[in-house]
């Protein structure tokens, strides 16, 4: 009997083969209605409210249950696992309690962006938007002791430099922020992300001509043929 089990049990006041039995027939694909109305016999007379209270906390201290493994395993990996911690997680009957004290010892990502800062590729990042630099070119004599940190710059790069000769990106003349080049380098993007320009930064685009504007237009060509004729 497994404690899954033994805590479906006592939330829902039923013996423990009971909750066995239902479980087996909810991940056959039985569905609660078919469960309660044709299967009785089989969950020993568990009826359509008790399935209900089941099937909903069965999947809820089965994703309880799967993360709190997943935070004990980082905990081991970190060695921060001690007696106390472990029997707290344990304890821990909800995902918000669990995730509060897990908190603490959650590692903190750093981004692409932030590594390849790090590196030093702030400058060759602005030059190869500015000038349309060939990445390999500005590239040449930079080394690194972490290699993760220029993951991806001279493909995305390069990829960058060409669609802006085609005209489709317009990035050598944009005056994108440097953490903005840095991070399209870092993190195989040509494009910025939606809102990365400022107000100031925007590439002023024409607006399309409203409705009476072309009305107007229509009605000047209309007289001017009436007048040639």
């Amino acid at each position: 009997m497994t404690d899954l089990v033994q805590q479906l049990a006592k939330e829902i006041a039923v013996r423990p083969n009971q909750i066995e039995a239902a479980i087996k027939l909810i991940d056959e694909g039985a569905s609660v209605p078919f469960i309660a109305r044709y299967r009785k016999e089989v969950t020993q007379g568990l009826d359509d409210a008790q399935l209900r209270q089941l099937d909903t906390r069965l999947a809820y201290l089965r994703d309880l249950f799967e993360r709190r493994d997943k935070v004990i395993e980082s905990l081991k990996e970190q060695d921060k696992l001690s007696d106390d911690l472990l029997a707290r997680v344990n304890a821990a009957e909800t995902k918000n309690a669990l995730e509060e004290i897990y908190a603490p010892y959650r590692p903190k990502r750093t981004s692409k962006s932030f590594k390849a800062k790090e590196a030093g590729l702030g400058p060759i990042a602005e030059k190869i938007f500015a000038e349309a630099v060939d990445p390999a070119e500005a590239l040449a004599g930079f080394s690194h002791e972490d290699t993760s940190a220029v993951s991806g710059v001279v493909p995305s790069s390069s990829a960058a430099a060409s669609s802006n000769k085609a005209g489709r990106s317009g990035a050598v003349n944009r005056p994108w922020p440097i953490s903005a080049r840095v991070a399209i380098c870092a993190d195989r993007a040509v494009a910025p992300p939606l809102g990365m320009f400022t107000a100031q930064s925007q590439p002023s685009t024409p607006s399309a001509p409203s409705i009476c504007d072309r009305r107007r237009k229509r009605r000047s060509s209309s007289a001017m043929a009436d007048m040639s004729g």
